[in-house]
């Protein structure tokens, strides 16, 4: 699968969605985008985003027109709920290895990243 261009007015936000975007979170991403851009495309099955709402939320707030995206092709409700859960579920999984976060950190200027 190739990562495409995709009208950010085309999709559409879950009604089963996991997790909750706070503004200051949006802000942040908002921040990433502008300096970065988007480096990693949303995930969607007709028109519907399976993974990637808040790269969505931001770009929206910053007028982008069009998103990167991945598209799965047609799939059952049922099958778009598990992936939204499943790519939700993976980070609640596992706790940092702070040693590895903390030797990163320290190579990292964190100030610019606020």
């Amino acid at each position: 699968m190739k990562p495409f261009e995709k009208n950010i007015n085309e999709l559409t936000i879950p009604d089963f969605c996991k997790r909750h975007h706070s503004k200051s979170q949006i802000s942040r991403c908002v921040r990433s985008l502008k300096k970065h851009g988007q480096y990693q495309p949303i995930v969607i099955s007709d028109n519907d985003i399976l993974c990637g709402v808040l790269v969505y939320l931001a770009s929206k707030q910053i007028g982008k027109d069009k998103i990167w995206a991945v598209d799965l092709g047609p799939l059952s409700e049922e099958k778009k709920k598990e992936i939204r859960y499943l790519d939700n579920q993976i980070f609640d999984i596992e706790d940092w290895d702070e040693e590895r976060i903390k030797s990163y950190l320290m190579e990292l200027d964190v100030s610019k990243l606020k």
